[in-house]
């Protein structure tokens, strides 16, 4: 990211810093959401307090949207800030390689050579290489109507991410601002038909999660924003009331019309739920980025905490999945429920010890993979 102001033609300027900090801190509350999806399967739903966490875990799947609607807007907002400079396309592509190949290449160098042999984590998938290496691997999912191996599940976001970033920067090159804009709307309703056709053709709910025209809304509603706040006089009081309104008004919807259910194997989920959870992640962006200093909102996503979380998010999502698989091989061998007695102290120990695996081994990759990449993008300004 450049230095100096980032300013959205707002006449509120968001430093760099503040900026960086906001992101971070979405992407920590994303990733920390869907290791708890992926890490509670400990407990069974017969104490409050255990169907309490239940529920809340299998809410953290939708921590998948937030990553969307951040880059959407993220990389709009670069394209846009860009186009019309030198290098515009050499410059974004160059530097998305670098952010993203290093890591992704080398997991799956891991994932189909050195996990087998070292953790025993043997997969049926040696022959659809391909789906994998070229960011098409939820294309392979929508194609089965089944999740893959599990250490390789995370793959699916990514390459809807991928199909993404070499798309995006030929609609912004070539079209203006107000058919951009235009172009988005179209592609949010796009995608509600599309998944309501896939739908009534008979696809189940794993298709219609994965596939690309399906959840591009995503997306588009994070570019939309992006392009309108470089237009509009932005003014960050109003902004923050405005989006703590709408927060309360999509939490009234989801209460009374989903009746606060999120299972995507339903109707009315899998058609409109997502753009639910998408406006209500869009709402925390706005808080996130104009909240004033003092305000709680503001206070929470830059906490220390989910900025470090955040910033590590990348290699932690790849890993946090062959974290879970050893960590549960271990504890289903050393009996520990047995041991401890209460599911629920099985639980908050397996939190603890898979989440600690996850980041240690994202330090390792930030230091040995993603940090000399990443300076190497002072190359392609």
């Amino acid at each position: 990211m450049k230095t100096g102001k980032i300013v959205a033609s707002t006449p509120k300027t968001i430093s760099t810093d503040h900026y960086i900090k906001a992101f971070d801190g979405l992407r920590g509350l994303a990733i920390l959401s869907v290791m708890f999806h992926h890490y509670t399967f400990f407990l069974k739903p017969e104490s409050f307090l255990e169907k309490l966490i239940i529920y809340f875990s299998n809410l953290g799947t939708y921590g998948v949207d937030s990553f969307f609607v951040l880059s959407g807007f993220l990389i709009t907002g670069i394209l846009l800030d860009s186009k019309g400079k030198d290098h515009f396309f050499r410059n974004f592509y160059m530097r998305r390689i670098l952010r993203i190949f290093p890591l992704y290449y080398t997991y799956l160098i891991l994932a189909f050579l050195v996990f087998p042999v070292i953790l025993g984590l043997y997969s049926n998938v040696e022959n659809l290489w391909l789906w994998f290496f070229t960011y098409c691997s939820n294309f392979l999912i929508v194609q089965t109507g089944n999740w893959i191996p599990s250490y390789l599940n995370p793959t699916w976001s990514l390459a809807i991410e991928e199909q993404f970033y070499i798309t995006w920067p030929l609609l912004v090159f070539f079209l203006d601002r107000e058919k951009f804009k235009n172009l988005c709307l179209i592609i949010i309703c796009g995608a509600l038909l599309c998944r309501l056709w896939m739908w009534l053709e008979g696809y189940n709910y794993i298709s219609i999660y994965t596939f690309t025209l399906c959840r591009i809304d995503s997306i588009a509603l994070g570019a939309y924003f992006a392009a309108l706040i470089r237009e509009l006089s932005y003014d960050s009081s109003e902004a923050t009331k405005r989006a703590k309104r709408m927060t309360a008004i999509l939490f009234g919807v989801f209460l009374l019309f989903f009746k606060c259910n999120l299972d995507r194997n339903q109707f009315d989920v899998s058609i409109f739920g997502y753009l639910l959870i998408d406006l209500f992640m869009l709402q925390l962006l706005i808080l996130a980025l104009y909240s004033p200093p003092a305000d709680f909102v503001q206070k929470f996503f830059s906490s220390r905490f989910l900025i470090f979380f955040g910033k590590y998010s990348f290699a932690i999502y790849l890993f946090h999945y062959p974290a879970r698989i050893i960590v549960q091989d271990i504890f289903t061998k050393i009996k520990i429920n047995e041991f401890l007695g209460a599911a629920i102290y099985s639980q908050l120990l397996f939190y603890g010890i898979a989440s600690a695996l996850s980041v240690i081994t994202a330090l390792i990759s930030w230091h040995l993979l993603e940090k000399p990449a990443l300076e190497l993008k002072k190359y392609f300004y």
